[in-house]
């Protein structure tokens, strides 16, 4: 059964666990994206694993280890490009 997760726009907490605070929520979020793209890698399925950490990386911009395995997802996929973007991004921050 697949787990969707539902935030209320009233108050940014998630409607299936009123009492997690918006930041446990934001950061299950990420390592749930994080780990979804991690299978998507593993079964090459290079294109999702870039979807997956750039949905991730839209709730932290500056995630070095998320920046890292998108720019390797793009190296997999031949966006060479966007991927030495991403890896310029880790050595900035």
């Amino acid at each position: 059964m697949e787990t969707r997760w539902v935030v209320s726009t009233a108050n940014t907490r998630c409607a299936r666990c009123p009492d997690m605070e918006p930041s446990d929520f934001k950061a299950r979020c990420m390592k749930a994206l994080e780990q979804n793209g991690d299978v998507a890698m593993d079964f090459a399925s290079h294109e999702d694993a870039v979807a997956h950490y750039s949905t991730a990386l839209s709730l932290d911009p500056l995630s070095a280890v998320l920046l890292t395995k998108r720019s390797k997802a793009h190296a997999r996929i031949g966006s060479w490009q966007d991927s030495l973007e991403d890896a310029d991004a880790v050595r900035v921050s």
